[in-house]
């Protein structure tokens, strides 16, 4: 997990430092740390925020992700994913 993954998820979330302090149990000043690069982070504690990210709905999309762009973030669908309409689909009955 990266600095900036940490920062993203915070956003997608909208939650404070305090806020993933407090759901996490990890201390404030660990997390800005963290946020600004000053440290790496014990594993331990960065697997504590990712579990608490992830149980809120956000994925920590990994290095690996080379398709996606590298590392980010993203969050959870919830229910189906409407696509819409494919172009062959068009037709001047559904342009309303």
């Amino acid at each position: 997990m990266t600095d900036a993954q940490i920062r993203a998820a915070r956003g997608l979330l909208a939650w404070t430092i305090s806020d993933l302090a407090e759901r996490s149990g990890v201390q404030q000043g660990t997390i800005t740390a963290l946020e600004t690069g000053q440290t790496l982070g014990d594993p331990k504690v960065c697997d504590v925020i990712a579990r608490t990210f992830e149980g809120a709905g956000v994925i920590l999309l990994d290095n690996c992700c080379t398709a996606e762009g590298g590392p980010g973030v993203r969050l959870r669908r919830h229910g189906p994913c409407d696509e819409g309409l494919h172009p062959n689909q068009l037709s001047t009955e559904n342009d309303q």
